[in-house]
């Protein structure tokens, strides 16, 4: 497993003290201003980081070399139906052509063919794998949010298809290397748009993402 910093999630190429030393000093030198070395509110924080980055870590933990590809392969089908928005269901028609091809392409590897069937793109599968993207690109995005000095917000009201109005909010902020820009989040507003429901609504989902304004 690789050395990852538990501020930033990311890889320390030696855990040695000097090295993560100077990764901290240069990248995370306010989050001893803000936390304390001794104080509960630095264990509480470090806590949260803690369980954020082990659950990351463990979506791809705990598996044979070939269950590890075969769960990778699904992670990556199952992506590409989220980006192109199509019903879960489809990983299994994926799933069928890819099988398919396989056993065209390669006859006489049987082996080929098996790993492929062993792929697990069920309906639900593929909709847990969705989801476990989702709430690891959330739980990243917020963990950056937090860390950033500052951050800005822009939003932008729409309808979907049922009519219903949509508040998309979107978050740019600068991760200490360079500026991110993301779709933080969708706000139903059922019954008004009016400016003061708006904010409300706004004030309201950020606050349920513990994100102080």
């Amino acid at each position: 497993m690789a050395n990852r910093n538990v501020y930033c999630a990311r890889t320390i190429s030696a855990n040695k003290k000097t090295n993560i030393k100077r990764h901290d000093a240069t990248k995370h030198r306010e989050f001893t201003a803000t936390f304390p070395l001794g104080s509960l509110a630095r264990h509480q924080k470090l806590d949260k980081l803690q369980k954020s980055l082990t659950s990351s870590e463990n979506m791809l933990v705990s598996f044979t070399p070939t269950d590890k590809r075969a769960t990778e392969a699904s992670l990556r089908v199952s992506k590409i139906l989220a980006k192109t928005m199509l019903p879960y269901f489809h990983a299994e028609i994926v799933k069928e052509c890819m099988v398919e091809a396989m056993e065209r392409l390669f006859p006489d590897k049987r082996d080929v063919v098996g790993k492929v069937k062993a792929i697990p793109l069920s309906r639900k599968t593929a909709t847990g794998k969705i989801e476990s993207i989702n709430d690891h690109l959330r739980m990243t995005l917020l963990t950056h949010i937090d860390q950033a000095d500052y951050f800005s917000i822009a939003i932008d009201e729409s309808t979907d298809i049922m009519d219903v109005a949509q508040l998309a909010v979107f978050v740019r902020f600068f991760d200490g290397e360079e500026m991110k820009e993301a779709l933080l989040t969708l706000v139903g507003l059922e019954r008004e748009t009016t400016s003061q429901a708006t904010y409300d609504a706004l004030v309201k989902r950020l606050d349920k993402l513990k994100i102080p304004l």
